[in-house]
């Protein structure tokens, strides 16, 4: 193993730990949280068993089960990786603040400081905020799991991509704060944007066939309906694998122009600075 490479590990673990030490801090809004998701997926269950009941035909092939259990798999996903927390509101408070000053002259890039606070961060939402939902809804509502270890490597390589997908998605979204200095106002209208374009409430292929072309031309179905259709069945074999390939692709181009903005900006900041 390379030096930086256990450097990067040290850092991650560090992160780690600082983010398990603010989510456990305040356990009252821990367990609030985790109630409003149990809650959400007891409403889901009640929604989509009713439309399933009075219109099967229009959920195509998929079963109940597996329609509900798309659902639950978006609220487990939206709790994982939160519109809420990120980059976007690092770097947008980093920016309103003035930090961002100090941030510029430590030896470490800021992308990757970034990159490790929100990945600290997201490891311990998976482990607190969405195993106990998870747990709830396999033994209450039977939620079905993967079928073979195939599927189950597929979904876990789609999440582990939808992670990177929506990690530059919202760097590039929080630079904006660098000419506004804010996000407020535009992160409603951005939260509102990821939430429907990305299937994470209504599966892509029941939206109206003229808008499923640009639906899928966008990044954003990446993010949470490409892992959650995988998870219940929905995409496999050759269409999961193409799927996964178009995450990846998402996340070089993402992860390219995330790069090539914010060394853009540093230079505006440099040289406004002195």
């Amino acid at each position: 193993m390379t030096g930086m490479s256990r450097e990067s590990l040290a850092l991650s673990g560090v992160f780690i730990r600082q983010a398990f030490l603010k989510w456990t801090a305040y356990r009252t809004a821990f367990w609030v949280d985790v109630f409003s998701r149990l809650l959400q997926i007891y409403v889901m269950y009640a929604v989509w068993s009713l439309l399933y009941k009075e219109k099967p035909s229009a959920f195509g092939a998929l079963s109940f089960e597996q329609v509900f259990g798309y659902a639950v798999v978006g609220i487990l996903l939206g709790a994982i990786l939160s519109l809420d927390e990120g980059p976007h509101i690092r770097i947008a408070e980093r920016v309103r603040t003035g930090m961002i000053a100090v941030e510029l002259m430590k030896p470490i890039s800021f992308v990757r400081l970034v990159a490790l606070e929100s990945f600290g961060d997201l490891a311990i939402r998976a482990a607190l905020y969405a195993a106990i939902p998870y747990l709830f809804a396999l033994i209450v509502f039977r939620i079905p799991v993967p079928q073979t270890p195939g599927q189950a490597a597929l979904f876990l390589t789609s999440l582990v991509l939808s992670t990177v997908v929506q990690f530059f998605a919202h760097f590039l979204f929080g630079l904006i704060s660098f000419y506004t200095l804010d996000l407020v106002g535009f992160q409603f209208a951005y939260w509102a944007m990821v939430r429907f374009f990305s299937g994470q409430w209504i599966p892509i292929y029941m939206y109206p066939e003229a808008l499923k072309p640009f639906l899928y031309a966008l990044p954003f179905q990446a993010m949470f309906a490409t892992p959650q259709s995988i998870y219940v069945g929905q995409l496999h074999g050759w269409a999961a694998t193409t799927a996964i390939l178009v995450q990846g692709i998402w996340s070089l181009v993402l992860g390219g122009a995330a790069l090539w903005a914010w060394r853009s900006l540093q230079r505006h900041v440099v040289i406004q600075g002195g």
